[in-house]
């Protein structure tokens, strides 16, 4: 979100945030939103394929597959990201309410 919120501050970014001065807030509003479901679907594809391809896995300093000591590793993220993330509120405040 640091794209978007105005915090990096690389060529590309700066040229992305040109571009985001000029939209909407409303338009905006959306990227704000969208951009974390776009990265919360792929990390649910991606935990989904580690927990179901064997040739993959997910360790950490010699501990078991996180698959075999988990319920089910998509349905885990939801726990971690209300749990730890730091960037967003889920679900977001009135969201609902402000899409209809």
């Amino acid at each position: 979100m640091g794209v978007v919120q105005g915090t990096m501050k690389d060529v590309v970014t700066k040229e992305i945030q040109k571009i985001l001065a000029n939209m909407h807030p409303d338009a905006r509003k959306v990227l704000q939103m969208l951009i974390p479901a776009i990265v919360d679907t792929t990390l649910h594809h991606l935990l989904w394929t580690i927990e179901q391809e064997q040739r993959l896995g997910l360790t950490m300093d010699g501990s078991p597959q996180l698959r075999d000591v988990s319920d089910g590793l998509p349905g885990d993220y939801v726990g971690w990201k209300d749990r730890l993330s730091k960037q967003r509120q889920f679900p977001p405040p009135k969201a609902e309410e402000e899409l209809r």
